[in-house]
């Protein structure tokens, strides 16, 4: 018999090349891993508040079969949900004229749906500012889902996401 034994166990160059393949393995599947987990930042809760407040808008117009108009102040935050008269009735659809008329939407949460409340005005986190080309954004939104209006542009830090309703479906669209 020779003095070489039967060889057990890996080299040091074998596990090092090994750990090396892990490393870089969980470089890569862990940051994905975490985004998926991750909250939401506040400039992405800020335009999911927007898609349900446009989505409830939605909704109304096709339960309604009349077209909703979604008004947007920028310096109060508040919106309004303006439905047109029904026919024979003496009401003026101008929102100077009776804003106390108007349904205003409550705070928007994800967990919870958008309830009418009188007065309300929409919550967007603090680090986001609301910039529209007016003072007041209208948009309007027909019982078949075709949608007309303004642009609304969040900001939050260096980031800015441009909003905008797509014309023929009403899905809103954040560039």
């Amino acid at each position: 018999m020779s003095g070489r034994g039967v060889r057990s166990g890996f080299t040091l160059v074998e596990m090092v090349v090994v750990l090396l393949i892990l490393a870089v393995v969980a470089a890569a599947t862990v940051p994905a891993l975490r985004s998926d987990m991750a909250p939401d930042d506040d400039l992405t809760a800020a335009v999911r508040t927007f898609e349900a407040v446009f989505r409830l808008a939605r909704d109304s117009a096709a339960r309604g079969a009349t077209p909703v108009t979604v008004v947007l102040d920028s310096a109060t935050h508040q919106v309004w949900f303006m439905v047109p008269p029904r026919p024979g009735a003496a009401e003026d659809m101008e929102l100077a004229a009776a804003p106390e008329r108007l349904a205003r939407v409550a705070p928007v949460r994800r967990s919870a749906p958008a309830a009418f409340e009188p007065g309300a005005a929409l919550e967007l986190p603090a680090a986001v500012r609301l910039e529209l080309t007016r003072a007041r954004a209208r948009f309007t939104i027909t019982p078949h889902g075709l949608a007309l209006g303004d642009s609304i542009v969040l900001r939050s830090g260096t980031r800015s996401v441009l909003l905008t309703l797509d014309p023929w479906t009403g899905d809103v669209l954040a560039f």
